[in-house]
């Protein structure tokens, strides 16, 4: 089983059975965090983590871990929003899983 972990791919090849892990920068004092809007039906949402930044002061930068485990062959897109509220989007990230 293989570990991959990105926070700027837009393509990633993995087998059945290996781990997907997104790293994306998030400022919750602003109020903004990732939602999914989309996981492939070949994936499956394992984890999800908050790690907060070193640096003390209003503003500083965390980042959002997200796991996913690569289930079926097949090319499954993942999609998700950074919004400070449910009905804006501040940023997204698109990303195509490609399990072989």
């Amino acid at each position: 089983m293989k570990h991959v972990v990105t926070s700027d791919a837009r393509d990633v090849t993995v087998a059945a059975g290996d781990i997907v892990e997104l790293h994306l920068m998030e400022r919750s004092s602003s109020g903004s965090t990732w939602f999914t809007d989309r996981i492939g039906d070949g994936l499956v949402w394992t984890n999800l983590r908050y790690l907060p930044s070193n640096n003390p002061l209003p503003g500083g930068g965390a980042e959002r871990i997200m796991t996913l485990r690569a289930k079926r062959a097949g090319s499954w897109p993942v999609s998700l929003r950074l919004r400070p509220g449910r009905h804006a989007t501040v940023n997204e990230y698109e990303l195509l899983v490609k399990v072989t």
